[in-house]
C-alpha cells in the first residue's frame, strides 16, 4: 500500500491510496498522479508520498525523475506520458519544467517511508 496526498486538495486531485500485490503498477500510478499533481500547480515539496520500504520509496522518486527526464529530451516519451494522463499539456517543455522544479527543491521531497515520516 502506498498513499500520495498535497496540501491542494481538491475534487480534481483527491487524495490517492494504491493496495495492490507486488508488481501490479502501484509506482506506475502513483509517480503518474505525482506528476498531475504538479500539472495543477501543487509544490513538490508539499506532495507527501509514503510506502512501507526504503527501496519502494527509492523506486518512486527514481521512476519520476526518469519518466520526466525522458519525456523532457523524448517528445516520443512526452506524447506517451500525455496520453496515459490524458491530458496534451505533458510536452517536452512542460516535462522539462517539472524536472526543474522537482530537482530545486529535492532535498525537501517527502517521498518516504511511513516510519520515517512519522
Amino acid at each position: 500500500m502506498s498513499v500520495i496526498k498535497t496540501e491542494h486538495d481538491d475534487e480534481m486531485l483527491p487524495h490517492r491510496m494504491v493496495r495492490a500485490s507486488a508488481g501490479t503498477g502501484k509506482t506506475y500510478t502513483l509517480t503518474l498522479h505525482y506528476i498531475k499533481l504538479l500539472r495543477y500547480g501543487a509544490s513538490p515539496d508539499t506532495i507527501l508520498a509514503t510506502t512501507f520500504t526504503r527501496k519502494a520509496a527509492g523506486e518512486i522518486i527514481s521512476r519520476l525523475l526518469l519518466r520526466l527526464a525522458n519525456a523532457a529530451i523524448n517528445p516520443d516519451a512526452a506524447d506517451r506520458l500525455a496520453q496515459a494522463l490524458n491530458d496534451p499539456y505533458y510536452t517536452a517543455t512542460a516535462c522539462a519544467d517539472m524536472l526543474d522544479k522537482i530537482c530545486r527543491v529535492l532535498h525537501r521531497l517527502s517521498i518516504c517511508t511511513i516510519d520515517s515520516f512519522f
